[in-house]
Parts: structure tokens; C-alpha cells; sequence
């Protein structure tokens, strides 16, 4: 049977035939079927391309109503498209929300918080990341260590000229590519730290400087750039 309301953009089909959609209870309650039955149902706004957020946010409280009546529970919080690119490429201007189920994430959290991931820290997306107490402290001395080896550095917000800072928040999802390379130089495994060149490293094989495998020490690659050859 075709059911059809006033007002009525979306239909969703279950068995015995398709269901009128017309306001946010609806569209919540077709959510809630399909989430139940494990149905994929087409989005809403193939039918109503003018539903934005704010719509989108009614039918989701409307949704997690119909949820936490049948006994689950919010044990958090979550963010996506904290990105600023993708949120330029989908036309919003911020992040978007969902309370975290107890039911779908509550065992997910506590595994994490039990393999030693604690410590939550901020970035300059408004997220955060959780690391274990020894990685926290390592970041923080990272980021406090910063030599001011780039122009504008993401992980400790410097920047090499005006009030020296990017105006981010230092950024804990990133390292500090000095202290790899330092680390590569003395002696740390090359497979736990990054190695890169600039992008002249590909004349490197044309130099005869370097020929018949020849690695020169410190010193001698001083005397060479002292050259200006």
C-alpha cells in the first residue's frame, strides 16, 4: 500500500510496503527501523535536497530519544569533518556531532583506555587525540624542544618571523621531523623515524663528489659547501 501525508518528501520501505515520512519523528523512526533490522535506507535528502543541519540535528536527538528509550545509553561524544579542506569540499563550516552509544562504542572505549591510552590531547581541530601518559610527556617535550627548523612548523606552532607563532594550537597528531633526523644520524632505527631529503636529493647520484659510493664525514661535507662548487 502506498501511504502518503501531507507534506510528505521520503518514503521508507519495509516489508508490507513503504511508509510516509513527514516530519523529524519519521525520519527518525525510519532510522531507528533500519538501525534495528540492519536495512540501508536512502538518505533523506535525495528526496528533500533543501534538509541542512539544523534539520539533520532534530532528526538525530529525535533518533537518540528512540534509542535511549529502549535502554542504551551516551557514554560520550563524537566529532567529524574536523578537517577544514573537507569541510570546504561538503559546504559546511564546522564540524559535525554525535553522542556516543553505549552499545555500539562502550567496549571499544574501555579496550582503549585499557591498552594504556589515557591521555586525551587537544588539536587545532577541536578533536582529541588519546595517547598513553609516556607518549603525552614525549610530545609535550617535543613540541617545547622546537628548534625553529621550518618557516611554520604544525607541530609546535612556530612560525620564523612576525610574533613567531602560526596562531594554531601546537598540533599532537604530528612530530618534530629535527629531532627524526637527529635521531636517524645517531644511530636510532631507521624504521622508527622518518628520513626525507629536499627536492634536490635526486642530483645527489649526479655528483662526483659523492662517486664510487663515497661518504664523506662532517667535516669534509663543510669544506665542500664552504667551496660554493
Amino acid at each position: 500500500m502506498d501511504v502518503r501525508a501531507e507534506n510528505c518528501n521520503v518514503f521508507y520501505h519495509i516489508e508490507g510496503g513503504p511508509v510516509a515520512i513527514a516530519d523529524v519523528t519519521g525520519k527518525a523512526r525510519a532510522l531507528f527501523d533500519a538501525r534495528r533490522d540492519r536495512v540501508p535506507i536512502a538518505p533523506f535528502t535525495d528526496e528533500d535536497p533543501e534538509l541542512g543541519m539544523a534539520d539533520g540535528y532534530a532528526v538525530q536527538a529525535e533518533l537518540v530519544r528512540l534509542i535511549l528509550a529502549e535502554g542504551d545509553s551516551i557514554i560520550g561524544y563524537k566529532a567529524g569533518l574536523t578537517s577544514k579542506p573537507m569541510q570546504r569540499m561538503l559546504g559546511v563550516g564546522q564540524p559535525d556531532f554525535a553522542p556516543d552509544l553505549a552499545s555500539k562504542d562502550r567496549e571499544r572505549a574501555r579496550t582503549w583506555v585499557l591498552a594504556g591510552f589515557t591521555e586525551g590531547l587537544k588539536s587545532p581541530d577541536d578533536t582529541l587525540v588519546f595517547v598513553s601518559p609516556e607518549e603525552r610527556a614525549q610530545i609535550r617535550e617535543d613540541q617545547a624542544a622546537c628548534m625553529g627548523c621550518l618557516s611554520h612548523c604544525g607541530f609546535s606552532s612556530w612560525k620564523d618571523h612576525d610574533d613567531h607563532s602560526t596562531g594554531r594550537l601546537a598540533d599532537p597528531r604530528s612530530f618534530c621531523i629535527q629531532k627524526t633526523l637527529q635521531d636517524i644520524a645517531h644511530g636510532a632505527p631507521v624504521d622508527e623515524n622518518l628520513m626525507f631529503a629536499g627536492h634536490g636529493a635526486y642530483r645527489f647520484k649526479q655528483d662526483p663528489f659523492y662517486s664510487n659510493n663515497f661518504t664523506p664525514t662532517v667535516k669534509q661535507l663543510v669544506d665542500r659547501i664552504l667551496t660554493g662548487d
